[in-house]
Formats: structure tokens, sequence, C-alpha cells
């Protein structure tokens, strides 16, 4: 856009804005502004949702007369009856219902009726409903924005815990209880080294030999004994 465009949609733009008739409808007629165009600066609104915005009724009206759609939205999608209904206009939005505006157009899924609902202008929405609006969805109870969740059924009520059966005792073993056969056999080889260590750990009480020892000499005992010391007879020596 050059600055001769943008010098141009300026000075439409700010026309519309201040409310200035005569200057909208001058700019009009000499081919230098059109009543659908883009207008603002990022070129995102239109002459008419800029004029309802504001109030301007008699912009409205001379856009109206010169051509413009009364349904028309703008870059982001308001449009002139919603643009008017939410700043509570409303010889703009009887002007824009008489002239054909669109009382179901939506913006975002919504109407200019729902929009006033939303924005809590019961005032503008009673009026917007005589005028013949209808919401484009079922009204939400104002406390709930989203529908109640169904209660959950009580949980039964559990049973409180028995108390567990007592354990009974532990029987006591017999102190001297039989051993099973094959086990008493076993034991007979522990049994004997047992008594043979017995055994050995009493002293010999053997009775010992009490004859009396012959005390005699070895030389008296037998007469025929020879002596140690006895030298051999010589039966030849004198």
């Amino acid at each position: 856009m050059d600055e001769v465009e943008r010098a141009r949609i300026t000075a439409y733009t700010e026309a519309v804005g201040r409310g200035d008739t005569d200057e909208v409808r001058a700019l009009i007629a000499a081919g230098a502004a059109d009543p659908d165009e883009r207008i603002g600066d990022y070129a995102d609104l239109t002459p008419l949702t800029l004029a309802a915005g504001w109030g301007h009724l008699a912009v409205v009206e001379a856009l109206l007369d010169l051509g413009a759609d009364p349904s028309l939205p703008n870059r982001f999608g308001p449009f002139p009856l919603l643009e008017a209904a939410i700043t509570g206009h409303t010889e703009v939005v009887d002007l824009l219902l008489d002239r054909g505006a669109d009382p179901a157009a939506r913006f975002k899924e919504r109407t200019a009726l729902d929009w006033t609902r939303a924005a809590g202008k019961e005032d503008m929405a009673r009026h917007l409903h005589a005028r013949g609006a209808r919401p484009a969805q079922p009204a939400q109870p104002a406390h709930a924005s989203r529908p109640a969740r169904p209660a959950q059924p009580a949980q039964p009520a559990q049973p409180a815990h028995a108390a567990q059966p007592a354990q009974p005792a532990h029987a006591a073993q017999p102190a001297c209880a039989s051993q099973p056969a094959h086990a008493a056999r076993a034991a007979r080889p522990d049994q004997t080294n047992q008594t043979e260590r017995a055994d050995a750990r009493r002293p010999d009480t053997r009775p010992t030999d009490t004859r009396p020892t012959d005390s005699r000499p070895a030389d008296s005992r037998r007469p025929d004994a020879p002596r140690p010391d006895a030298r051999p007879v010589d039966p030849h020596h004198d």
C-alpha cells in the first residue's frame, strides 16, 4: 500500500469513526471510498461495523442508503448487528433489522442474542428477542457452565471385620516320646561308643596277684642251679 492509498483509507476511517456523515457521503460520492471496503489501520473493519459499534446512527443510515451490506462481517467475524447490540445502541439495532440485517447471523457459533446474554445485557437480549432474534443454542443455567454430573450411588456399608478365631495352643510334646524302631536302631552304634568311652574312663579294678614272691637269692632257689660266677669243674684237674 502506497502513501496515497494509505492516506485515503485513513481519511475515510476517521470520518466514519467520528460520525462525520457529510464527509462519508462526499468520499463515497467522489469515488474515493466504498461502503463495504475494508478500513482501519489493519484493513480489518467495514465502515458499517465501525459506525454501528460507535453508535453513529446517521452514518449507519447513510452507508445503508449508499448500498452497504447490513450483515457483512469484518475481517475477524463480528457483524454490524452484533457490534450495535453488544455496545447497547438500541436505535442502531432497530435500523439494521429494519434494513435487512440477519438476526440469525453468527460469530463463533453464537448469534447477537447469545452474545448479549453472555455479556449480561439482559435488556438488550429481551429487545432482540422481541424483534425476532433467537439463540443459536439452548440457554445454560447461570450457576452451571456444564451439565451436572449424576450422583454416584451410595456404596453399601462394608461389614465389620469378624474377629479371627483363636489359634489352638501347640500341644506340648511328651518329654520321653518313644522313638521309632529304625531311629532306635540307628542310635545303637552311638550307645556302644558311649559304653566304650565310659569303660576307658573307669579305673582298672581287677584283682592283682597277691601271692608272696620268693625273696630268696637267685642262687639259693635251686640247689642244682649254677651260679653265675661258678666256673666249670675240670674233671682232670687235680
